[in-house]
């Protein structure tokens, strides 16, 4: 069996792992090249990446404002209907006021033609005792 010396070794196993057949320098070349951009593109990423942690993290602050400005139109809107809430109150109590008022109206509607007939009456036994009294004092 033959030994090789070691680079060539190193050779054969660059050859076969880029399938070149390139000599030692020009794969040695070719590896600092590669290594070069995947250091470019590990850069880009984290640039990337940078900037999609900061649009996170943007995103995150405006849904926390949004949060913030929905609770307070929640406390607005509930301040709001307890206020309807007690508008409505007040309404229904006026209604009911009205209503007894109507009905005490109606009752002194009721008492007064009550009145009126009544007086009625009394003018009729009036004027029949006055024509009672001119008969008698004619006699």
């Amino acid at each position: 069996m033959r030994i090789l010396p070691v680079y060539n070794l190193s050779n054969n196993y660059l050859r076969f792992t880029f399938k070149s057949n390139d000599t030692s320098r020009d794969l040695v070349d070719k590896m600092r090249e590669k290594r070069h951009d995947l250091d470019d593109s590990l850069t880009k990423n984290e640039s990337s990446q940078d900037s999609v942690e900061d649009k996170i993290s943007s995103v995150k602050s405006d849904i926390q404002t949004q949060t913030s400005q929905m609770d307070t139109e929640k406390n607005t809107i509930n301040e709001d209907s307890q206020k309807l809430t007690q508008i409505q109150h007040d309404k229904n109590e006026e209604q009911e006021k009205l209503e007894e008022t109507q009905e005490k109206l109606q009752a002194d509607r009721r008492k007064l033609e009550q009145l009126q007939d009544r007086m009625s009456q009394l003018r009729t036994q009036y004027s029949k005792i006055q024509s009672g009294l001119s008969n008698l004092n004619e006699v």
